[in-house]
């Protein structure tokens, strides 16, 4: 019994990990396709992993090897017995031989002695075998027996302390808490409740001991909110963000999670695990209040986040509430959530139901932590062996069939789908036409499985396992100063239609460099100027697409793009420095820029003398690389090319930008520009180093601290700060 569930207990924590960090791996790609709840309600799978010893082996994944001093005995005794039968067989093979130049009398008393020996000496070599057997087995269940004993300790230690700090929180929270007394605000409940479809009522209560609206309790359910004055606007907006965690359950999800923690409370990663659980669940939760509000509205929504920010000092919280604001960690994330929030269409979200679909299958086919509780074979092992062999050879094919199966079909969608393109269409006329070859790539039908181009170190490769195009397309766009030999390797299985490989150089003129799919390398020379390389085909169906360019790093090469995307937002910042685009072209185009381009697109614009708001530059922040965009806005205003950003614009920046750039920008402000109440709003969001730093400068401008402030921010600086902030002060 014991054996059984340590067994299981770590196959479980092991599985449900491994999917976890799995879901991590792929969350930057599905982050930008599907919806923060899909993300959140992915996490249920990993926990019904985690907490249901429920296996479909479908031979995914080999069973694990599980060590045990009594199995190694066991197959001890079957060597045995296996050498004991060889013996056997040999004796009377001996026998027989000897039966053909003997009388067959002497032969067979020879060869049944013979074998009477060898069977005698088997039977006495398993009895020895068998004594250390047993005794190595009770002392594995013994083992097992103290390693369950002290599973089930720390899980009910880990509940208790789990519980006990939750009724402490609660404790805390009902210790000056009242019923809210605003008609306007019951009023807000009531129709919030109505609209969301929430049947359960909620008591709102307030209390001066929480800075963030609070969701309490599963079987009663109620809201608190923060003793102060709230906008009507403010508090329909907080409202609906505690209604869609209670009609969501997001408390009893939690509850679910606290409980697995508890089962697995030797598992580490699992707290990491918790934690992003609970971070999609707030993004999840701003998503849903968020779809129906208007731009303006949205705005509004990411003021009340900063603002309860900015409340939210010595807030207690606990496991098993739902709160406005989970810590200022994610803040950044939940404020771009907001920004960035655009609705699905029915194309994503019935690939998001599929996907999660088979997420839940790749959860389920796992095999069981024990396949065969018996440490001792059975009599007829070999037959249960043989079967366990073929059936571990035929395991490893089923995930290699359900791939080819899946891909087998996206395969045939591609190549199998119609062209329909006419021959009067610029995508049919371009294989042909050279005055289209050397203008713009023209876009027609573009299909491929298992594609991939991307290039570095000098290099640019193209794959593709099946591709299906029409058209023309860009694959080197190169800026060459003087001539520079390059190498195009290319090779291809053409299965229809047309496909070749064209050149143009910088007069316009069209060479052809292959039509021919056989593995080949071609010397090419680029001419100074713009050299374009494409790839165009007619209604071509092709497999084994392998197109590689060599020899891109040489120094005489000013630019080197792949596509002619890249070139347009290479040339932004060539037409920034030139005078020919300006901050309205960057930020219109900032959103499809990589971050090496934006980041050098607004050095050029500093450069130029251009000044940002704070709305714009929280879009830099956003898009370009922040530490890059910061250490570039840091030294335009120190040397003059920026005018100092205040206080209050540094504060709202805060969550887009990282603590050096803040601290180096508020250093870079004057004492009108640094009121107290901004000093008290930073060392509320910065670490203790910066917090120091902050101060520091605020001191330094000239400013004092009077009795009131300095209660304000002590508790917010570390105990050493605290003691050279006292020193500084009694030698002033």
């Amino acid at each position: 019994m014991e054996r059984q569930i340590i067994l299981e207990l770590l196959f479980l924590t092991l599985s449900g990990t491994a999917l976890g960090l799995l879901f991590c791996l792929f969350r930057p790609l599905t982050g930008k396709v599907f919806s923060f709840r899909w993300h959140y309600y992915l996490w249920l799978i990993v926990l019904l992993r985690l907490i249901l010893p429920v296996h479909v082996d479908m031979g995914i994944f080999p069973a694990p090897a599980v060590f045990s001093p009594a199995q190694t005995q066991t197959a001890g005794i079957e060597e045995t017995g296996n050498a004991a039968g060889e013996t056997e067989g040999a004796g009377a093979d001996a026998a027989d031989a000897k039966a053909d130049t003997e009388a067959d009398t002497a032969s067979d008393t020879e060869a049944d002695t013979a074998a009477g020996k060898n069977v005698q000496n088997s039977s006495s070599s398993q009895m020895e075998s068998a004594v250390p057997t047993v005794q190595t087995e009770e002392q594995s269940w013994t083992v097992y027996r103290w390693l369950f004993l002290i599973w089930l300790f720390g899980a009910l230690l880990s509940l208790a302390v789990r519980i006990s700090n939750y009724r402490n929180f609660v404790n805390y929270v009902k210790a000056d808490c009242a019923r809210v007394e605003d008609d306007k605000i019951q009023h807000l409940a009531g129709e919030m409740a109505e609209k969301l479809h929430v049947r359960k009522w909620l008591w709102i209560y307030e209390s001066p001991l929480v800075a963030s609206p609070v969701l309490i309790g599963v079987r009663r359910p109620f809201i608190v909110l923060p003793r102060e004055e709230l906008a009507p606007e403010e508090a329909e907006l907080i409202l609906r963000h505690e209604f869609i965690h209670l009609k969501r359950h997001d408390l009893w999800y939690k509850w679910l999670l606290q409980l697995i923690l508890c089962v697995h409370w030797f598992n580490p990663a699992l707290l990491l695990l918790g934690k992003l659980m609970d971070r999609d669940c707030e993004l999840s939760c701003d998503e849903a209040v968020i779809a129906p509000l208007t731009e303006q509205e949205r705005q509004s929504y990411g003021n009340i986040l900063l603002d309860t920010a900015e409340r939210q000092i010595k807030l207690r919280r606990s496991v098993l509430s739902a709160t406005l604001l989970e810590g200022r960690e994610n803040l950044k994330e939940r404020l771009r959530g907001i920004l960035v929030f655009r609705k699905r269409g029915t194309a994503v979200i019935f690939l998001s139901v599929l996907l999660f679909a088979a997420a839940a299958v790749l959860a389920a086919c796992t095999p069981s932590a024990y396949r065969q509780t018996d440490n001792v074979p059975s009599e007829d092992s070999s037959v249960s062996g043989g079967a366990s062999e073929e059936g571990g050879e035929d395991s490893g094919g089923f995930l290699s069939s359900l791939i080819d199966g899946i891909g087998g079909g996206w395969r045939n969608e591609i190549m199998n789908a119609s062209f329909d393109i006419s021959p009067s269409e610029d995508a049919w006329r371009v294989y042909d036409d050279e005055e289209l070859l050397a203008g713009k790539d023209v876009d027609g039908v573009w299909r491929a499985y298992f594609y991939s181009g991307g290039g570095e170190g000098g290099s640019r490769e193209i794959q593709a396992e099946s591709f299906a195009f029409c058209g023309s397309d860009s694959i080197l766009i190169a800026q060459a100063e003087e001539p520079v030999e390059i190498t195009v390797r290319s090779s291809w299985k053409l299965l229809s239609g047309e496909f070749k490989l064209v050149y143009t150089n910088p007069d316009g003129a069209v060479r052809t460099l292959t039509e021919d799919g056989t593995e080949q390398d071609i010397s090419l020379t680029l001419e100074p100027g713009r050299n374009v390389i494409k790839m165009t085909g007619r209604e071509t169906k092709l497999e084994k697409l392998d197109i590689s360019l060599k020899g891109l790093n040489s120094g005489k090469l000013s630019a080197v793009y792949h596509t002619e995307e890249d070139e347009d937002a290479g040339r932004l910042v060539e037409n920034i420095r030139a005078g020919m685009a300006g901050k309205e072209e960057f930020l219109s185009a900032l959103s499809s820029l990589d971050k090496d381009v934006a980041g050098g697109a607004f050095q050029a614009l500093l450069v130029q003398g251009q000044t940002f708001t704070g709305l714009e530059l929280e879009e830099v922040f956003l898009y370009a690389d922040e530490k890059e965009a910061g250490d570039i806005l840091v030294q335009a205003v120190k040397d003059g090319e920026h005018p100092a950003l205040s206080g209050r614009t540094i504060v709202e920046l805060l969550p887009y930008m990282e603590e050096d750039t803040a601290v180096e920008l508020v250093q870079e402000t004057d004492k009108e520009d640094f009121p107290f109440d901004v000093l008290q709003d930073l060392l509320y969001y910065l670490g203790d180093d910066a917090c120091e730093r902050c101060l520091n400068h605020y001191l330094a401008l000239g400013n004092t601290l009077t009795h009131s402030q300095y209660s304000d921010v002590t508790y917010l600086l570390s105990e050493d700060a605290v003691q050279r902030l006292d020193r500084r002060l009694e030698s002033q």
